[in-house]
């Protein structure tokens, strides 16, 4: 059997360039970073002297705007206009600040002109003052940040005006700053970069001078708020740089690395390839050909077959109990098992058979045969002898309980697909039939199984459509030859399948759970005729009605006993209900619970077909039991067997000794009554007395019994 195939991986030694390749790329890209930081930085500090520039002409025309008002002032003041006043000899404007105020600060700035002196008379000056305030509300205008600011000063370098305001400055004299030294004497307007003569700080400046007037503005703003921005951008250069770089780092290692598995790599991949062809066709656990494979070979001989000749035979294995050792000792157990059942396969049937694994817990080989006979079935039952020996795992010993399904081709099918159904439903054959654990196909059984998919087909829609009837068979008293009760038995009569026997379809009712409705209505059905014939005739004999397994353990059988004696207004000691020995053998604790909480409804309890289960007489004890029932076989046999006589004696002696009441069943006889006289049998049932009959019978016959009762007796 070929296993699973490996490659070998190869071993590789390669240096890898990626590292180098990514210092190189790293370096370049650092020169690019830093290259577009330093251009960013230069444009950033431009700009913003630009705009101080732009900032400082706006403010030195405002201001050139104010001396004018001023001068027109001043003018009208001494009765001539104000362009007389400047364009007179000697009468340059003279600005200085004012005299300084009780507190010592200088609050006003003058202007002063000189004015010749007229015919005769001696020269004079003229002057007004303003208010700093006046101007200080035009530099507040603009916000330069918390180190910027708009300084008016004369061309001598004296600070007049300052926005904010800088007390401990006004007045003094600034003429030994780049400003007057470098810049003014230069160009009347320009920018520059210096440090702060009032705080020591990095500023950015900006001025211009004022023209008429000796005044120059000024405006400042410190470099670090104009780097603000940029140094955000800076970090985000820098992380940049470090994600990158470490990307890089990251990515040339990886490359290395993968350069020297890349031949690992390929020879990976061929050995997956490998791999998956190999799991197209074999079973990874156990090694077996899988179904896919089986189904080929299958193919490959019905082919064969079909041009040379002979039979093609399909054995399907099913190990039904091969789920226990997982459930106890976990999947790794589970799969041990299957392992050895595969080895036990291999070692019986060669490889010719292909052996294959079909599902989890099924197997399958094919038989190349001239004819199908006894070599096959040899086989089958070597191959169920084998698997059925105990699997020893982990100190512990299962029974995998193998069932067997054999199917031929062309014998049973024409294809493989129909070769493959046919064996499985053979091998569900087997699995159902308790006794026969191998199973060939047949027409008959595939008839069986069609059979039984259409009664259960009409089965499913019976009771909707009112297709069952109850009939009612007496039971007898046999002292006195009355009529105690009726045992309710179930007809149905289908358009499609005529009338059904219950051997027929109860099982399947009980396989496919719908027992439990049918029963239920049952139930109630029987407990409302048991009411209509207290209510029409004035009767009211007991009714008994058989509990199947499954409707005994639904979870509100004891609601559903007290409904139907609630809806058919019937005393609960007209309604006697039948278990069999099997279910009162079943779950003992349940059991018992369950018959205590009938019998305190007042429902009176009958254990059916007893004697033919296995019974516990200390858990029958307990019951709260008031009647047993012999078993129909047992009353066959009376008179012609003396172990049927025997035990039916054991049975009314213990039933007695409990304090029940004894019914045989199938009493067809009156050698067979007169037994169960003598044996002390309390009461009996079957075609010596009457057949079962339907509801409107029953009063005729209670009528018929009570005349012939004396006579019986």
């Amino acid at each position: 059997m070929p296993d699973s195939p490996t490659t070998p991986l190869p071993e590789t030694h390669r240096v890898p360039r990626a590292l180098a390749v990514a210092g190189l790329l790293i370096v370049a890209i650092t020169l690019a970073l830093a290259g577009l930081l330093v251009s960013s930085y230069r444009s950033t500090v431009e700009r913003e002297e630009t705009n101080l520039l732009n900032l400082a002409e706006a403010y030195a025309a405002q201001t050139h705007y104010a001396m004018l008002a001023l001068d027109t002032r001043l003018a009208r003041s001494i009765d001539i206009d104000s362009d007389s006043a400047a364009a007179a000899p000697g009468s340059e404007p003279q600005v200085a600040l004012g005299a300084p105020d009780r507190d010592g600060r200088r609050t006003t700035v003058t202007l002063a002109r000189s004015l010749p002196a007229a015919e005769g008379g001696a020269a004079r000056r003229v002057a007004i003052d303003t208010d700093v305030s006046y101007f200080q509300r035009i530099f507040a205008s603009s916000d330069l940040g918390s180190g910027g600011s708009v300084t008016l000063l004369r061309r001598d370098g004296v600070m007049l005006v300052r926005s904010p305001t800088l007390p401990q400055a006004i007045g003094r004299s600034f003429l030994d700053t780049p400003l007057f030294q470098v810049h003014l004497p230069r160009m009347p307007a320009g920018a520059f970069e210096t440090t702060s003569p009032t705080d020591g700080k990095r500023r950015l400046y900006g001025y211009s001078a004022v023209a008429d007037y000796p005044l120059v503005i000024i405006t400042g703003r410190d470099k670090a708020d104009t780097l603000a921005v940029w140094r955000g951008w800076l970090w985000v250069g820098v992380l940049a740089w470090l994600l990158l770089s470490s990307t890089l780092a990251l990515l040339a290692w990886r490359i290395g690395r993968e350069a020297e598995r890349q031949a690992a790599l390929i020879a990976r991949l061929t050995s997956s390839e490998n791999r998956l062809t190999w799991l197209a066709d074999f079973d990874p656990l156990t090694g077996l050909p899988n179904q896919n494979r089986l189904r080929r070979a299958l193919g490959e001989a019905t082919d064969a077959a079909a041009r040379e000749g002979g039979q093609v035979v399909l054995v399907l294995v099913a190990l039904e109990r091969l789920h226990e050792v997982g459930d106890l000792l976990g999947h790794e157990a589970g799969e041990e098992a299957v392992r050895e059942a595969a080895a036990r396969l291999r070692r019986l049937a060669p490889e010719a058979m292909c052996p294959a694994r079909v599902k989890a817990n099924e197997f399958g080989l094919l038989v190349r045969t001239a004819q199908a006979g006894e070599a096959v079935d040899g086989l089958a039952f070597e191959l169920h002898a084998r698997l059925s020996e105990p699997v020893r795992v982990r100190e512990r010993e299962f029974h995998l309980e193998p069932v067997i399904g054999v199917a031929a081709y062309p014998q049973d099918a024409g294809s493989v697909n129909e070769l493959m159904r046919l064996a499985d439903i053979a091998m569900h054959r087997a699995r159902g039939d308790g006794g026969e654990p191998v199973h060939f196909h047949s027409d008959a059984s595939h008839s069986h199984l069609d059979e039984r998919l259409l009664v259960e087909e009409q089965l499913r829609r019976a009771l909707e459509r009112g297709e069952f009837s109850l009939v009612y068979q007496p039971k007898i008293a046999i002292a006195s030859g009355c009529i105690t009760g009726f045992e309710v038995l179930l007809r149905w009569h289908n358009p499609l399948l005529g009338q059904v026997s219950p051997a027929r379809f109860i099982p399947i009712a009980e396989q496919t759970g719908l027992i439990v409705g049918i029963g239920n209505w049952v139930l109630r059905s029987a407990c409302e005729q048991a009411s209509a014939w207290r209510r029409e005739y004035g009767f009211q004999p007991r009714v008994a009605v058989n509990l199947s397994i499954r409707q005994f353990y639904q979870k509100d059988l004891l609601d559903t006993i007290a409904s139907a004696l609630a809806g058919a207004e019937l005393a609960p000691d007209a309604l006697a209900l039948e278990i069999t020995e099997s279910i009162a053998m079943s779950r003992i604790d349940v059991v018992e619970r369950l018959l205590a909480g009938i019998r305190a409804l007042g429902v009176e309890l009958a254990i059916d077909d007893f004697g033919t289960g296995y019974s516990s007489l200390a858990y029958l004890k307990r019951f709260p039991v008031q009647c047993l029932k012999v078993d129909r076989a047992f009353v066959h046999d009376l008179g012609r067997d003396a172990d049927s006589t025997a035990i039916v004696r054991a049975i009314v002696a213990l039933g007695h000794g409990l304090k029940m009441r004894i019914v045989a069943e199938g009493v067809e006889t009156e050698m067979q009554l007169a037994l169960l006289r003598e044996l002390g049998c309390d009461e009996a049932q079957g075609y010596l007395f009457a057949r079962p009959v339907e509801a409107a019978a029953v009063p005729a016959l209670l009528l018929t019994r009570d005349s012939q009762a004396p006579t019986s007796a």
